[in-house]
């Protein structure tokens, strides 16, 4: 998905018309689906005025996706043929909106943007947005993400701003849900203590979902992160081969395993391991240097500096990784929307993945 793609999803209709100024050329880009923004456009209900503007800077309407169809069609008695129509033109979707359900994309976008660490303050807005809309549809669902994901005490007290039944429900059950929340978060400190003293079979014992491989520390490392930085190769190559996922998790210096695997000395090897299980070399960090620009220069990067501060963090009486979200990464201003949102249409996943996002 290109940022042409995401800028058009959250509906941020001044970045588009900056990104098509000044990248014309992004504007029949296709994501890993084959669609262009157009597409998009076409499948919001509300996208007539994005479809102007693209289809105005070249947006090609011709263009198919790689999504297909199945049709069955009976031939003779007893008999049915099925026939796949491959790929579908932006205006398909106008008429066939439930095949590209925008909100959906864009829920589970910012989601897994809190959870790769990438979550800009930008779409920190639309998830304020999208909290507001989840408390006043029941999204349960949703609610329940964003409270797994550590943001339980925003949702607090707010029973009176909610006419839902579900919402209402959640809300007067939350704090014994909490209790839950702690328990994950016993959980996820035990995973990365085990990182820390090189407990590898508390590791594998403890890490029994993919998603707890993305569980956060203060800091935002990743147990992958964290195994690299404390010099704990045989953990590192454990994550690495059961959660290759894992390895374009991004940490709150927007850097990946891999940007410290190139600053790590074992001659590469973690790196090389990490590219062959998808780890982008491209990716940026808040210096601007992707992680191969790191290789040549492993003393920008002080592994045992890392450390210490890391310890240190752990030592602040009362410094909890919500504590450092909210003042560092997260204003409440911009969540409270999107809670509420998320409590309306019940969201409960997405708050699992917030808790374990940090």
């Amino acid at each position: 998905m290109t940022p042409l793609h995401k800028a058009l999803l959250h509906g941020q209709t001044n970045t588009v018309r900056h990104l098509l100024a000044k990248y014309p050329q992004c504007v029949n880009a296709t994501d890993h689906a084959g669609r262009t923004p157009l597409h998009y456009a076409a499948a919001d209900p509300n996208g007539e005025h994005m479809i102007k503007v693209l289809q105005k800077a070249g947006g090609d309407a011709f263009i198919d996706d790689k999504v297909s169809s199945k049709i069955s069609v009976c031939t003779v008695p007893r008999e049915t043929l099925v026939i796949s129509q491959h790929g579908h033109t932006p205006f398909y979707y106008r008429t066939h909106g439930q095949r590209l359900n925008v909100r959906s994309m864009k829920d589970n976008a910012v989601m897994n943007q809190l959870m790769s660490g990438q979550l800009s303050r930008t779409l920190l807005q639309d998830l304020e947005e999208d909290i507001y809309d989840w408390i006043h549809t029941g999204n349960i669902g949703k609610l329940e993400e964003l409270v797994l994901t550590g943001y339980a005490d925003l949702l607090l007290g707010r029973n009176h701003e909610v006419e839902d039944a579900d919402s209402i429900g959640f809300l007067e059950v939350l704090p014994q849900y909490q209790v839950k929340i702690v328990t994950k978060k016993a959980k996820i400190q035990a995973i990365h203590k085990a990182v820390e003293t090189g407990n590898l079979r508390a590791v594998r014992l403890l890490t029994d979902r993919k998603k707890l491989a993305l569980c956060r520390d203060s800091r935002g490392l990743s147990p992958l992160h964290k195994a690299i930085v404390f010099d704990r190769a045989d953990i590192a190559k454990y994550l690495i081969r059961n959660y290759p996922h894992a390895v374009n998790a991004m940490d709150q210096k927007k850097r990946t395993p891999l940007h410290y695997a190139a600053a790590y000395r074992d001659g590469g090897y973690l790196y090389k391991m990490m590219r062959k299980s998808g780890a982008d070399p491209n990716i940026y960090d808040c210096n601007g240097r992707p992680a191969k620009y790191y290789l040549k220069h492993p003393g920008e990067i002080d592994l045992s500096a890392m450390r210490l501060d890391t310890k240190a963090a752990l030592k602040q009486v009362g410094y909890t990784s919500t504590h450092y979200v909210l003042h560092n990464r997260v204003a409440p201003s911009y969540l409270e929307s999107s809670i509420q949102q998320w409590l309306r249409d019940g969201q409960l996943a997405k708050l699992e993945q917030l808790v374990l996002s940090g």
